[in-house]
């Protein structure tokens, strides 16, 4: 808890001395953030982001990540800042990497903020705001949507089936790679969809469905990849 602590209050130091020397600088400068990408390497349990950027007249570029639900970026604090760090403008791009365990069905998006010294006045698309987000694959998330439902069993049970038989998988069904797909359907992380993986699907749903609270059975609410 301490060093959680410890790492909040830089954190939080090290974006008020962004805003401090923001005040003071060219109205020219800006900070335009692109679009976030992602590699999602389950077997090392690493979700890793490539962030690029824009800047003109900016010295220094500081990058925050929180985890978090999709619908809005969460105000950073000890128990949601999965990254920060800062690094030469000159540089046109950030990547990092986290940890894949770090996030939940309830907050798979990663809400990468960019900031940097000499921006004048914050904007939608530069200073202070700058926001991007991509959302993780989520163990029991096989369809890729951000949520574990029961259409994720049912597209669990056809890929079980399809790699089964040796039929073709329709990627259509998803709104992920099928790669992402499958590693998602793989709740128990042992390798392939088995029989177990299904199992474990149709135990998380009987909780669900009977009251029950999920951390009876899975602890944090999470499939037992998450441990992994």
């Amino acid at each position: 808890m301490m060093k959680k602590s410890l790492v909040l209050a830089l954190v939080l130091s090290a974006l008020l001395l962004v805003t401090v020397m923001a005040v003071s600088v060219s109205a020219d400068a800006s900070l335009t953030i692109g679009t976030v990408t992602k590699n999602v390497d389950i077997a090392n349990n690493l979700v890793t982001f490539t962030v690029p950027y824009t800047a003109v007249e900016v010295d220094q570029i500081t990058v925050i990540a929180v985890k978090g639900p999709a619908s809005e970026a969460p105000a950073p604090d000890e128990g949601n800042i999965v990254y920060f760090n800062q690094q030469s403008s000159a540089s046109s791009s950030f990547t990092f990497s986290v940890p894949y365990n770090a996030f939940s069905a309830s907050e798979p998006y990663c809400w990468i903020k960019i900031g940097g010294t000499a921006i004048a006045t914050a904007s939608s698309d530069g200073g202070q705001e700058v926001w991007a987000t991509a959302a993780t694959p989520v163990y029991g998330d096989v369809s890729g949507d951000g949520e574990v439902t029961l259409a994720d069993l049912s597209l669990a049970i056809k890929l079980f089936g399809a790699l089964s038989t040796g039929n073709e998988i329709d990627a259509s069904d998803f709104d992920q790679s099928v790669e992402a797909a499958i590693a998602c359907a793989n709740v128990d992380g042992e390798g392939d969809i088995t029989v177990t993986d299904i199992s474990l699907f149709v135990k998380y749903f009987g909780l669900i469905s009977s009251g029950t609270p999920l951390d009876s059975e899975f602890p944090d609410g999470k499939f037992p990849a998450y441990s992994k």
